[in-house]
């Protein structure tokens, strides 16, 4: 852990808040590289903040390592607890890491929403098949346990377009864990994104399954412009909703509107029951097939209703209660 500023830097940019943090774009002006940051301060206090120090340790000294896989995420720069804060009380998490440019692919799916052809499927799938690549460098177990993300969505995840070929790095770490680590302190992912084992905490729910599950979400809402679920979703819809929806739910129907072999993927992604989705490394191979199986005229003009933008809760983990 390194030390951090009390204070945010003059010379930023802020480009999101929540309840729980606040983001800054930051250029340094005293580093000859002249390199661009982003600091992140999160509201963090006892068991979650000890997690949130020791998952960043360790992803830190990951991207540190030569033998490491890289991990498609922003490099750590440094992290830590300012100075005057009254840890392991209520305090402020500082973390600071390169900037990466690009696009979030909420900011591309809404491009491609506003066109008059709509969704350019083989493009679209092509992106999509380059965040299903960084879902399984997150999943790798070459050196490392597998790192969970647990909140996969468009707007954590960033795309660049390095030659021919689309890169994705996921960003915001709030939610993500080593398989292996002690998991109660870890908040949920994003309602409506979420596996519904992660939101019952049901036993074994920590696996690579839950980011599959994320990402065919992801994928029906980049496609359609909403989220597999028969309503609008609604941020004020806490926990005990989507716990009761998924119980009463025998399987999530994919829209109608997309093609059928895209369709069959979503449904085995989408399967309630996480044995049943396929390994991440057979989601790369399929959603490739699918890119390669559709041309370049195709699209999909999104019909359903744009959902509403859905943050990460700040609930607690508990055990669930169910009506």
């Amino acid at each position: 852990m390194l030390s951090v500023p009390t204070l945010v830097p003059a010379a930023t940019e802020l480009v999101a808040k929540s309840q729980r943090a606040h983001v800054y774009k930051y250029c340094s002006t005293t580093e000859p590289s002249k390199d661009t940051y982003c600091i992140k301060i999160l509201q963090a206090e006892g068991a979650f903040l000890r997690h949130q120090l020791h998952l960043l340790e360790r992803i830190a000294r990951l991207q540190a390592s030569s033998e490491a896989a890289p991990l498609p995420l922003a490099r750590v720069a440094r992290f830590g607890v300012p100075q005057g804060s009254q840890y392991p009380k209520p305090s402020q998490l500082h973390l600071v890491t390169r900037w990466i440019e690009g696009e979030t692919l909420a900011q591309v799916a809404s491009r491609w929403a506003r066109t008059p052809q709509g969704v350019p499927l083989q493009e679209a799938l092509t992106m999509l098949a380059a965040v299903a690549d960084a879902l399984a460098a997150l999943a790798s177990d070459s050196g490392r346990q597998p790192l969970i993300h647990q909140d996969i969505k468009l707007s954590n995840i960033v795309v660049t377009n390095n030659d021919t070929r689309p890169r994705a790095q996921f960003i915001d770490l709030d939610t993500a864990f080593f398989l292996g680590d002690p998991v109660e302190a870890i908040p949920f992912g994003s309602f409506g994104y979420a596996a519904p084992e992660c939101l019952e905490r049901r036993e074994g729910w920590p696996s690579p399954a839950a980011d599959v599950f994320s990402f065919g979400a992801t994928v029906h809402e980049v496609l359609t412009g909403s989220l597999p679920h028969p309503f609008v979703s609604n941020p004020r819809n806490g926990r005990q909703f989507w716990l009761t929806y998924y119980r009463r739910t025998d399987a999530l129907s994919p829209s109608e509107n997309l093609p059928a072999d895209v369709r069959e993927l979503l449904d085995a992604c989408l399967s309630l029951d996480p044995q049943m989705r396929p390994s991440v490394s057979e989601l790369v191979a399929r959603i490739r097939q699918l890119a390669e199986r559709h041309n370049a005229t195709e699209h999909i003009r999104p019909t359903s209703p744009k959902s509403a933008p859905l943050p990460t809760p700040l609930e607690p983990p508990c055990a669930p209660t169910l009506a």
